[in-house]
């Protein structure tokens, strides 16, 4: 194992799924991507950049043509040419070193000698790796042990079992090939429904209550606009005629007692409203029953197999994996302790202490993703949950501070366009997430410090 001075800086990035078919591509934070690669370039000691894991999204590509390879094929796209720079730039500097580990969507860079090669030249990889593990000095020479692989192994669907065989595809490999590289592509299907955006909903068993959702504001939409105010100009246009046929020298003119004098005509209108006024209601309760059940249906099937000891999360077999003092799945040898456990995998950034059976404390980090989430926000009066798009561009440092090992959990800003309809921002009117400034500067998200002999104290993600 290699041991870096207390000087270093290891930075860990994950599921940025740069890559795929037009129409596939969900990869938006190139620039702030860039900034951050030129930004540890500036430090002073030795610093590692570990591309932890779907750094390329291979799944989305279709077969190459000309012989090439899918990794070629994404690191020649114009538009990310300057991040690439930045990445050859980083790896030709002195003491600095640029490791790729291969996770679920992009594993054919283990097994694919040309894909390897493509990102040598095209990115300047240093080494190849299913896992990552590296130890860093104290001033006091203490030595603690820092370790990351992907995570795709604590998540069964999409676990690949055999990195060097291309035929080691699970479930998770399908769903991307065969059903989302087709569905995505075809975009908008209507006025409040694009199809790509299914690749953003999280979590991902929110998809059937985001459709829902959707269908929901799209068609209370079209009524609006296409029944209901179209049909209060008419009201007023009947009014206004009730009043000025109706009145004469000797009757007062009195504007909202005309339509009176025409009850035929009222009766008729308030049938129609009526009419109108129920279906709405029946269609909002049968949008909002199906939304409810399908979530609840999703949300017992997971509380299910998560008791029954089926299908615990990624998280709660890390977690079981670190406190017990295992030895990870993709580590090929023995080693005493985890100081930094680090992983990705989820999209979902997190930072915590756990408590080991040595006494000891591990400080587990998840490096979150570089992609627009659709999160939902709860609907003024109990309608279904508005998705609202936020950017989630986070990573994860280790470094020692002193005689202490710190772990930093990092978000980089981004601003999104809101492509909500008026009745989507009237109905989250006021609880919809601030949007960050332009040109935010990142910002510290959670931190954690661990000590040789007495264990780890800080805040982690989410707390304080």
């Amino acid at each position: 194992m290699r041991v870096l001075g207390e000087d270093a800086l290891v930075v860990f990035v994950s599921d940025c799924h740069i890559g795929g078919d037009p129409g596939c591509d969900g990869f938006e934070a190139a620039e702030e991507l860039t900034q951050l690669v030129e930004d540890i370039s500036t430090h002073e000691g030795p610093v590692e950049l570990v591309l932890a894991g779907d750094f390329l999204d291979l799944l989305l590509v279709g077969e190459p043509v000309g012989g090439g390879d899918r990794a070629g094929f994404v690191l020649g796209r114009p538009e990310y040419e300057r991040l690439f720079e930045a990445l050859r730039r980083f790896s030709r500097s002195r003491a600095r070193h640029l490791v790729y580990l291969p996770g679920n969507h992009d594993a054919e860079v283990w097994w694919n000698e040309k894909a390897r090669g493509s990102l040598e030249e095209g990115i300047g990889v240093d080494e190849f790796a299913l896992s990552y593990l590296v130890g860093l000095r104290g001033r006091d020479g203490e030595r603690y042990t820092v370790y990351c692989e992907h995570g795709d192994q604590f998540d069964p669907p999409n676990r690949v079992d055999d990195y060097s065989s291309p035929l080691s595809t699970p479930l998770g490999f399908h769903i991307v090939r065969d059903f989302e590289r087709r569905i995505v592509p075809l975009g908008r299907i209507s006025r409040n429904l694009d199809l790509s955006e299914m690749r953003d909903v999280r979590p991902l068993s929110a998809i059937p209550q985001w459709m829902s959702s959707k269908y929901f504001y799209n068609v209370l939409g079209s009524i609006t606009g296409k029944l209901m105010l179209p049909f209060m100009l008419l009201y007023l246009f009947y009014r206004a005629a009730a009043f000025f046929s109706t009145v004469s020298d000797d009757a007062p003119r009195i504007f909202y007692k005309a339509y009176l004098l025409v009850p035929r005509v009222d009766a008729a209108i308030k049938d129609v409203v009526f009419f109108v006024s129920i279906t709405l209601l029946l269609f909002a309760a049968l949008v909002l029953l199906l939304g409810r059940t399908l979530r609840r249906f999703v949300s017992a099937m997971h509380e299910v197999n998560t008791d029954s000891g089926v299908g615990p999360s990624q998280e709660q077999r890390i977690d079981e994996l670190v406190v017990q003092g295992r030895r990870p799945p993709m580590l090929d040898r023995d080693v005493p302790h985890i100081d930094a456990f680090v992983s990705g995998h989820t999209h979902t950034p997190d930072l915590r202490v756990l408590d080991r059976h040595d006494g000891r404390r591990t400080i587990v980090a998840n490096s979150g993703c570089w992609l627009r989430w659709l999160t939902p926000i709860r609907a003024w009066l109990k309608g279904p949950p508005v998705f609202v798009p936020t950017f989630m561009l986070t990573h994860v440092r280790v470094f020692v501070r002193g005689t202490r090992l710190r772990v930093e959990l990092w978000q980089h800003p981004k601003p999104t366009a809101l492509q909500l309809t008026r009745l989507e921002r009237l109905a989250t009117f006021g609880k919809r997430p601030r949007q960050p400034a332009p040109g935010a500067k990142p910002r510290l998200l959670g931190a954690a410090e661990t000590f040789a002999d007495v264990g780890a104290v800080g805040r982690g993600f989410g707390e304080g």
